[in-house]
């Protein structure tokens, strides 16, 4: 992170090549990130450190929603590469939701005949 934020405040490369690969997905974004009280924000959304992300997920999922809803919880708040698809895979590996999540059982169609 502090690479990211030095990146940021001392300017871009013309080309992503020029860049470490840990701060490479960030250059196609580069307009958009800000450092302020060292942190990184990304418009209005505060970018989220790999340590950080795990408990981050954890909160995100405290009340065991779906991947959209734990998705669309923090959209406008958090950010990180590839955030949508790491929120699925946690989701996706939870045991209280492998064990109880849907368990609302629908009702079944039932035919009818259209009046005529």
């Amino acid at each position: 992170m502090e690479m990211l934020e030095e990146q940021i405040r001392n300017g871009w490369p013309d080309n992503a090549r020029q860049l470490s690969e840990l701060i490479r997905p960030y250059f196609k974004v580069r307009d958009e990130l800000t450092t302020e009280n060292d942190l990184v924000i990304r418009g209005e959304r505060l970018l989220i450190p790999r340590a950080a992300r795990k408990v981050t997920m954890q909160e995100i999922h405290r009340w065991h929603l779906g991947v959209r809803s734990s998705t669309r919880r923090v959209t406008d708040t958090v950010y990180w590469q590839g955030m949508t698809s790491h929120i699925k895979d946690f989701v996706s590996t939870c045991t209280v939701c492998k064990q109880y999540g849907n368990r609302r059982s629908k009702e079944p169609m039932m035919c009818r005949s259209v009046p005529k």
